[in-house]
């Protein structure tokens, strides 16, 4: 059971993060914006969705990039709004979350 969970939870929130950031390009329809901000949303998502494929795939190098992603968006923006911590921590957790997916399944082949 654990082990179903430790696999499918960084799955999960890997899509959900990516949801999340693609949503974020809805808004280059609105008056308020223009395309080229909706795009720059548009490929933020995508590069979600990529690193999100990547980590399913390969989830110690999925592991890695999520890690190195929420840290350093941790470090360099450094605010203490809610966003600001959702932004940088679910990349955090769920890349941390792959590592461990991985190190489990290592785990279990070796014996």
């Amino acid at each position: 059971m654990i082990n179903k969970i430790i696999y499918w939870t960084p799955r999960i929130l890997s899509v959900l993060l990516a949801l999340f950031f693609l949503s974020f390009s809805l808004e280059a329809f609105t008056p308020e914006f223009s395309w080229q901000e909706g795009s720059i949303h548009l490929l933020l998502g995508l590069l979600i969705v990529g690193i999100t494929i990547l980590a399913w795939k390969k989830p110690k190098a999925g592991a890695i990039i999520l890690v190195f992603f929420g840290g350093s968006f941790l470090l360099l923006v450094r605010e203490s709004s809610s966003s600001f911590w959702l932004i940088g921590l679910t990349p955090l957790i769920t890349g941390i979350l792959f590592y461990l997916s991985d190190a489990k399944k290592s785990k279990v082949k070796q014996a």
